[in-house]
């Protein structure tokens, strides 16, 4: 984790891997209150330094488990080529 101040996480790293998670499924995951969490979101609180990197180690351990049992990942989002000759 690379962040000025080591006491805080970065906020776009917690955004990052927050995405689609829902408020309430994310608070009981982190165990802390729907509130504190949707301050950290909104950047009314700083984010403490462990957040990021739970969220981080979560997922690496997801794509780790996903990847042993074979499972195909989804297909992430790239750039749209045309792909119309004219």
């Amino acid at each position: 984790m690379k962040y000025p101040n080591l006491r805080y996480g970065n906020p776009q790293a917690m955004k990052h891997y927050t995405q689609g998670i829902p408020l309430a499924q994310l608070a009981h995951k982190l165990r802390r209150s729907e509130r504190t969490v949707s301050d950290w979101l909104k950047g009314t609180r700083k984010v403490p330094f462990w957040v990021p990197e739970l969220l981080r180690l979560q997922a690496m351990e997801h794509d780790h488990i996903i990847d042993r049992m074979g499972v195909q990942p989804k297909r992430k989002p790239g750039i749209v080529q045309d792909t119309e000759t004219s």
